[in-house]
């Protein structure tokens, strides 16, 4: 058993995200519960690239609690996904015990040769799987305790039958609409006497810690600039990646208004050029400029986890952060400039980003 800690003040911290993919990945089947599902939870791991392969040849069976979070959003998602991937089944635990909530946090995948089980504290939520400090364990296991351990999943499945719902259940769709965000007053959808809902599950104030930025020009490199090119120092230090070790960023793009897109969930790519790039689904489909150079500015909110807003030269910003980074490097014509920095440096030379209209922090 191998115990790890998710900690987001640590860049090279494991996450549970990376590693239920690294044990999923050849598995035949597997099976999992989660007390709480968020829309983008899902999307970060069911809509991974590597889960979608081993649930093409596998099966996979969730069962997801409602009790706090799960919200209509999060049904509509993995009904969506259900539908989509056809070896994903999904069910909604649903009862009545007011003292108590359906709390679990762990998943399995059967191998040829074997098991791996997951347990932790995370949830099915981004938070959960990168942003939050959670704890996991994994336990690999020989044939006989895998065998024995689907036997007991198994019986606890027939055990609750009743309770195991659809998704789209009149009274799993009722419990679910109580849970809007109105996390930040911190009122439960359900309130027994001896409540544990999860405080880390709502959206915080603005953080006054310093976050690390990276402000850098993307390069043409070719007619698909969208796989932004960037230097061994940015990869590594910067977005935590390493030449020939495949790890993932999440992405996010801020768009003008501060409204946020979908989560980008890129594995890190490194070729024998040295070419070090990840894609940036903002730029996807946009014509490179013909004069100037499009700049990106990242913001860290968690491990491996960043904002950014993407500047093409016709932006009306554009202008602020490239006289940004003529007080730092002088231009090249045949060198990008990249600067790694923080919060407070870019807040004063950029104070009305839309970077600042959000907390700088993971919110689902």
């Amino acid at each position: 058993m191998q115990l790890y800690v998710q900690d987001p003040a640590d860049q090279q911290a494991p996450v549970l995200h990376e590693k239920i993919l690294e044990v999923c990945d050849g598995a035949i089947r597997g099976a999992g519960a989660f007390a709480f599902v968020t829309r983008d939870g899902v999307d970060l791991l069911l809509r991974d690239e590597v889960f979608e392969r081993f649930i093409t040849r596998g099966t996979f069976q969730l069962i997801i609690g409602v009790d706090q979070v799960t919200n209509i959003q999060a049904l509509t998602t993995l009904q969506d996904t259900s539908r989509e991937l056809p070896g994903l089944t999904v069910n909604v635990f649903y009862h009545d015990l007011p003292q108590s909530v359906f709390h679990p946090k762990f998943c399995w995948f059967k191998h040829r040769t074997g098991m791996f089980l997951v347990v932790g504290s995370g949830n099915l939520t981004v938070r959960g799987l990168r942003g939050n400090w959670e704890a996991f364990a994994i336990c690999e296991l020989e044939m006989d305790a895998a065998d024995a351990l689907e036997t007991q999943w198994r019986r606890w499945i027939d055990m609750h039958t009743e309770r195991l719902r659809p998704l789209d259940d009149e009274d799993v769709l009722a419990r679910a609409a109580l849970n809007v965000r109105q996390r930040r007053l911190g009122i439960p959808a359900r309130a027994p006497e001896e409540e544990e809902y999860e405080a880390v599950e709502e959206i915080p104030d603005e953080p006054t810690q310093l976050r690390r930025m990276l402000v850098a020009e993307i390069p043409r490199a070719s007619s698909r600039w969208n796989q932004a090119n960037f230097d061994l120092n940015s990869f590594c230090n910067f977005f935590g990646a390493q030449p020939g070790v495949l790890r993932r960023v999440v992405l996010q793009h801020v768009d003008a208004s501060g409204s946020l897109g979908s989560l980008e969930n890129r594995p890190s790519v490194s070729v024998r050029s040295r070419n070090f790039r990840f894609e940036l689904e903002a730029a996807a489909g946009l014509p490179y400029p013909s004069t100037g150079r499009p700049i990106a500015v990242f913001v860290e909110i968690a491990p491996r986890t960043f904002r950014y807003r993407l500047l093409m030269p016709n932006d009306p910003h554009h202008s602020i952060v490239n006289s940004f980074l003529d007080t730092r490097l002088p231009f090249r014509s045949n060198r990008m400039r990249r600067i790694i920095t923080d919060t407070d440096e870019v807040q004063r030379a950029w104070p009305d980003s839309p970077l600042w209209l959000r907390p700088l922090e993971v919110e689902e």
